[in-house]
């Protein structure tokens, strides 16, 4: 099962959960607010930097990001 990110457009709670891919989560866990979740993609494309544009690079920084 693939992990998924989401953050609440109300309280701005922010977790992670696995999941189905046919599943999507709609209700935030924290405030109780209905179809307020939305997914937050796990990779940022666009702070790909002029100077050094490669891949792995972009993933290095990623991950330092998330440490």
């Amino acid at each position: 099962m693939p992990q998924y990110y989401y953050q609440c457009a109300e309280c701005d709670h922010e977790f992670e959960e696995w999941h189905s891919i046919k599943e999507k989560l709609e209700d935030c866990p924290q405030c109780k607010k209905n179809n307020s979740l939305f997914r937050v993609p796990f990779f940022n494309l666009t702070k790909v930097s002029d100077k050094d544009p490669k891949v792995g690079t972009l993933v290095k920084k990623h991950i330092e990001d998330f440490e």
